[in-house]
């Protein structure tokens, strides 16, 4: 497990909005979701920065396809001090991405992007661990689908 950044590095940092350093491979965009469906690869992805709520700093940023739910913190991106998804802990989830409101299976944080539109993360937590996370908002056109938290992908369909 990597070393816990401060809460104070972690809510003051911003993720430098420029382009993703990976190079886009359509085999790279097959998705399968948890009902099974296939989403072959199609256009390029396009990404999202994301402010907590009363923020303009970027903490997140979200991997968006046409027909497939968005990927959180996808690789090719300066993070500084903000861990994997992998080694997420509920402290750091709120040092990140502020004061979730808690469900009763998940918590939710809401998010905006630069032009002011609200994407609502939603993440699970077993043993102070992230287990899963989905992203809603009305601008995907398919509901959205929990993804896992693997360590060794950091996140994959399921």
């Amino acid at each position: 497990m990597a070393s816990v950044p401060t809460e104070n590095k972690l809510t003051s940092f911003s993720i430098p909005f420029k382009a993703c350093s990976i190079p886009f491979v359509p085999e790279y965009t097959n998705l399968r979701t948890t009902a099974g469906e296939f989403y072959p690869g199609e256009s390029p992805p396009s990404h999202v920065f994301l402010c907590r709520d009363g923020s303009t700093l970027y903490t997140g940023v979200l991997e968006c396809y046409l027909a497939c739910p968005a990927r959180l913190n996808p690789p090719g991106f300066e993070y500084g001090p903000i861990p994997k998804l992998a080694d997420f802990s509920q402290d750091t989830a709120d040092s990140v991405f502020g004061k979730p409101q808690a469900e009763a299976e998940f918590n939710t944080y809401k998010m905006h992007d630069k032009a002011g539109n609200t994407f609502l993360l939603d993440l699970t937590f077993l043993d102070n661990r992230l287990t899963r996370y989905r992203v809603r908002t009305k601008h995907f056109r398919i509901a959205p689908d929990w993804n896992s938290i693997d360590e060794k992908t950091d996140a994959k369909k399921g």
